[in-house]
């Protein structure tokens, strides 16, 4: 009777699994992929758009 169990057991939690993790590394990603734009270059040609991307970012991490 308990065979069956694990078949859809197992599945679930895996796919609970994987999407915890990419919850988790999703803010971490984006912000390694944004940090990338903050090198000096970047800064001196575009202040405004960095400007923004970083008040966007202070919004992001304040509201949590």
């Amino acid at each position: 009777m308990w065979l069956p169990l694990p078949c859809i057991f197992l599945p679930a939690l895996k796919f609970s699994l994987i999407l915890s993790f990419h919850l988790y590394l999703y803010p971490v990603r984006l912000m390694a992929f944004l940090h990338q734009f903050g090198t000096e270059d970047y800064k001196k040609t575009d202040k405004n758009l960095y400007f923004l991307l970083d008040i966007i970012l202070e919004k992001k991490c304040n509201s949590r």
